[in-house]
């Protein structure tokens, strides 16, 4: 049963069971669907209160001023009701309204529970940006990356999509796993911060655990990652393996800053290539163990480039999208 027809069915049984109108194997079945997620239990709540105050225009004689406060009180939370003036004989058209006024109530209370969550979407382009998500979360997104978010999938969980590469600082909800769908690996937390790097230019996808623990699955793969790990997949030969992380610049994404101290040139120059999500190449075998010793603070990806060839004496030039150092390690 598609997920609109199913809601459809059981608002239909919630309601016919409320009006005393289902035979013993329909309760059975409402019965059931209720204790079997704690969502349609709160749904079947709201329901029935919605009901229950819907109900109230069936009397023969409403009580004005108590609708009236009721209904006010939830429409104006915040401001004073203003008392009805008793008189022995009202309008039949001030019952109307105040029954009108209930409908309108709880048609309103059913909407906000039953109604489809909106996913929350964000994309940078060139610059990294951090986003604070409605459970708590706080994502900082890489240029060139986007995700897509949703507070609640239907299925209790905290639902992301992608695109790129990002760090997470998941705010724990142990009620509702948040889960990151990405190419063809799925990453599930509690609560934790952790980096994803998903660049569709890469041949392998990495996550990065900073603190907490991690899932990481690909297809009937699944590694369980602590803090200073990391889980490799390979897009290539669909291999997921576990590692100890050795990558120590994966947090440039949230501090702005590199350090290199005696790195090699090729291990740096990944670390550029991410952070500025382009794609550097070293044309020159003796470059790739050149040593480099800086720091880059909150540069540009021209201003790293200028200092790289007044230090080592190397070229750089753009060939289609890859920019290649070119030289020999001439230190100065």
């Amino acid at each position: 049963m598609e997920k609109q027809d199913q809601h459809d069915y059981f608002s239909d049984l919630m309601s016919r069971y409320l009006s005393g109108n289902t035979d013993a194997a329909e309760q059975a079945e409402l019965e059931q669907w209720v204790l079997a997620d704690p969502v349609n239990k709160k749904q079947f709540i709201a329901f029935k209160k919605a009901w229950m105050l819907s109900g109230m225009q069936n009397q023969q004689e409403a009580n004005v001023d108590a609708m009236w406060n009721s209904t006010a009180r939830q429409l104006f939370p915040e401001a004073n009701v203003r008392q009805l003036p008793t008189r022995q004989s009202r309008s039949r058209w001030l019952k109307i309204a105040a029954a009108v006024v209930v409908l309108i109530v709880s048609a309103a209370f059913v909407y906000r529970h039953f109604q489809i969550p909106q996913p929350f979407f964000a994309e940078t382009t060139t610059v990294t940006m951090p986003y604070d998500l409605s459970d708590g979360t706080r994502v900082t997104l890489n240029k060139s990356s986007s995700i897509r978010f949703l507070a609640e999938n239907g299925a209790g969980e905290r639902e992301v999509q992608l695109t790129g590469d990002a760090f997470f600082d998941v705010a724990r909800d142990e009620a509702a796993p948040f889960v990151i769908e990405t190419q063809n690996v799925e990453v599930e937390v509690l609560g934790t911060s952790f980096y994803v790097d998903s660049r569709v230019s890469q041949s392998a996808i990495q996550v990065i655990v900073e603190s907490g623990q991690v899932a990481v699955r690909a297809g009937d793969q699944e590694v369980i990652l602590n803090r200073d790990e990391q889980a490799v997949y390979d897009k290539n030969t669909n291999d997921l393996i576990k590692q100890t992380n050795e990558d120590e610049h994966y947090l440039a994404l949230k501090s702005g800053e590199l350090v290199f101290e005696a790195t090699p040139m090729e291990t740096a120059v990944f670390a550029l290539s991410r952070y500025f999500n382009t794609n550097i190449v070293i044309g020159e075998e003796a470059l790739k163990v050149c040593p480099l010793t800086s720091t880059f603070k909150n540069k540009s990806l021209s201003a790293v480039l200028r200092i790289l060839e007044s230090s080592f004496g190397i070229q750089s030039a753009q060939q289609g999208d890859d920019i290649v150092l070119t030289g020999k390690c001439n230190r100065e």
